[in-house]
């Protein structure tokens, strides 16, 4: 796989509004994506999903599937390690 395209999403704006499916879809449309992965990075937490965390992968999930993008992967991370969704099986992934 080759990365097209990173995309940085202040965590302040998530903190005041949640990032919306619409959000998701513009960027999966403008960016043409067929697959897309994901991290939300955990600054003084645990690299472990939190229940908005799960939220987050849910909407993009389910906004992706619609668009006909494969959500391959989210990874939550912080300066120390990184947790795979997928390899963990905290979130059921499924290829279109």
């Amino acid at each position: 796989l080759e990365l097209i395209h990173s995309e940085s999403i202040s965590l302040k704006l998530l903190e005041s509004t949640p990032l919306s499916a619409r959000h998701i879809a513009e960027i999966i449309l403008r960016t043409g994506s067929e697959r897309i992965a994901a991290g939300i990075f955990h600054k003084n937490q645990p690299a472990v999903p939190s229940e908005n965390d799960y939220r987050l992968t849910k909407t993009i999930a389910e906004t992706a599937a619609v668009l006909g993008t494969e959500i391959t992967d989210m990874i939550i991370y912080n300066h120390e390690s990184a947790f795979s969704m997928r390899e963990t099986g905290a979130f059921g992934f499924s290829v279109i």
